[in-house]
């Protein structure tokens, strides 16, 4: 993820997302609340998310790579990378909290 507004320069990713609404972007969702009141709260380019898992709306095989910037807390059940996704032999990002 980068900001392409900002005038950054990078590769042409084969997705590029921004969290620089107030909402998920389209197709994200919010997954498995982790505790009780977990949430995810997209502010200021990013994304917040505590006690729950974002889950990006596209699965991809095998030889892809995923970039990201995180803020861990050092709590425990901190990750972000990509899941297994149960339907299909290919996985899907993610991030958890």
């Amino acid at each position: 993820m980068s900001n392409t507004g900002g005038g950054e320069v990078s590769l042409a990713p084969t997705v590029a997302t921004e969290f620089d609404g107030t909402a998920l972007p389209a197709g994200w969702t919010n997954g498995v609340q982790l505790t009780s009141g977990g949430s995810s709260i997209v502010a200021n380019g990013s994304v917040v998310v505590d006690g729950a898992t974002v889950l990006a709306p596209t699965t991809y095989n095998v030889g892809h790579t995923l970039e990201f910037v995180a803020t861990y807390t050092g709590q425990p059940n901190q990750s972000a990378g990509f899941r297994a996704d149960q339907r299909a032999p290919s996985r899907r990002p993610r991030c958890s909290w």
